[in-house]
């Protein structure tokens, strides 16, 4: 006779620490088109949309090195996560400078 082994919600993923980062990124992916639906409304949430663009840039670029193994794609996106992060402190001292001027 077969012992069966109870399945728990964690066992069922192989190897936990895996997931984690694909979790961020889909929850960061689901933060940007949020942020960019609620920039389009208030143009002071722009800073915030890329902060959370140039982040899911990052861990895209680190899943793609762990997962995948790309490496050309992983500099695009490191190169493009520092412009938008280059943005958006641009766009918050631009608006510290009008506030308070």
């Amino acid at each position: 006779m077969e012992k069966k082994e109870k399945k728990g919600l964690l066992q069922d993923f192989k190897d936990f620490k895996l997931t984690i980062p694909l979790l961020a990124q889909i929850l960061f992916t689901e933060a940007v088109f949020i942020f960019a639906i609620v920039s389009l409304f208030e143009p002071i949430f722009l800073s915030v949309f890329y902060i959370v663009v140039g982040v899911t840039l990052l861990i895209m670029a680190y899943n793609n090195y762990i997962y995948y193994k790309k490496k050309y794609f992983n500099t695009a996106c490191i190169f493009l996560s520092v412009v938008y992060i280059i943005l958006a402190i641009y766009f918050i001292v631009s608006t510290l400078i009008k506030i308070f001027r």
